[in-house]
């Protein structure tokens, strides 16, 4: 049985190069879809060079960004195993081939590697432990919401991604986040191995866009968390709620301009407000901050409309 490994490219440069060469020889791997994101670094371009029979490289004419670029390659992958590796991220060798054994062994829907981080200095940290037991998928969802301890990226069967695609929408910048739990919830079975799936810290200072991605994949998430059929923990729910509010007020704080005349920070804001978590005294000062910007932003939404009839 055989791997289609997808990565989404978008000026990584050198390290597009070398994340592809990490798996260049493991035996598992049938084919490298590699999905260029209308790069202008000649990164995608430079693999012609490596001279790899089982290289697919799918050039898009815009940035569609890292989760749609890998859906359009899931949808032409020729395998019914797929792995996911970004363009500036490295596996260790034989990684992808302990993973399919285990995977296939165990009759497990995910199978993730060990994450460790890797710096510019050259020196790696451990980053998410491996999993060292088989758990639900279930479960698996629900060890992603205070603090990653579980991750998608390793091998899943390509019937899970389908299955989570079906209710997903895609919003822009962290919808891998989002996506990662829609996996988690498709599943069935859950495990991992101790090969290294490596993760480059590139830092990048963040943006509005990141900033409003963040904000919407939060929602989202804590949505799922409140299905009753997830069996969330209370406090949980209170630390995601918590999370939120304070990433609201930091688009507040560095974009005051932006957020009083824009819609979305009303939605944003009111969507935060009447979620049905149960409140503790310490929630008090986020919820009166809150309730201060959501009449300012009601107030001036009545009063723009007044004035413009």
């Amino acid at each position: 049985m055989s791997i289609s490994v997808i990565i989404p490219n978008w000026n990584a440069g050198d390290m597009l190069r070398e994340a592809v060469l990490s798996i260049a020889d493991d035996p598992a791997v049938g084919e490298i879809i590699v999905v260029d994101n209308a790069s202008t670094d000649g990164s995608a371009d430079r693999l012609a060079e490596l001279d790899l029979p089982q290289l697919v490289l799918i050039c898009n004419d815009q940035n569609v960004g890292a989760t749609k670029a890998r859906h359009i390659a899931v949808q032409r992958a020729s395998y019914e195993i797929i792995a996911f590796l970004d363009a500036d991220d490295l596996l260790s060798t034989g990684a992808l081939s302990n993973a399919l054994r285990h995977l296939i062994g165990n009759d497990l829907d995910i199978c993730n590697l060990q994450m460790v981080r890797l710096f510019p200095d050259g020196h790696t940290e451990p980053f998410i432990a491996p999993l060292d037991e088989i758990i639900s998928g279930q479960e698996a969802f629900r060890r992603t919401l205070d603090g990653w301890k579980v991750h998608p990226m390793g091998v899943m069967r390509r019937s899970i991604y389908f299955n989570a695609i079906d209710s997903f929408t895609f919003h822009g910048h962290s919808d891998d986040e989002l996506l990662t739990r829609h996996l988690f919830l498709s599943s069935k079975n859950v495990g991992g191995v101790k090969d290294l799936y490596i993760y480059r810290i590139t830092p990048k200072p963040p943006t509005m866009h990141m900033t409003i991605g963040q904000l919407k994949t939060g929602l989202a998430v804590l949505e799922l968390s409140l299905l009753p059929s997830n069996m969330v923990e209370s406090s949980i729910l209170r630390k995601q709620r918590s999370s939120l509010i304070r990433t609201l007020l930091s688009l507040l704080r560095r974009r005051p301009k932006y957020f009083f005349n824009s819609e979305e920070a009303l939605t944003f804001s009111q969507s935060l407000f009447c979620k049905k978590i149960p409140c503790h005294p310490v929630d008090y000062p986020h919820f009166v901050i809150l309730f201060c910007v959501l009449q300012t932003l009601r107030f001036r939404r009545f009063f723009n409309r007044t004035i413009c009839t």
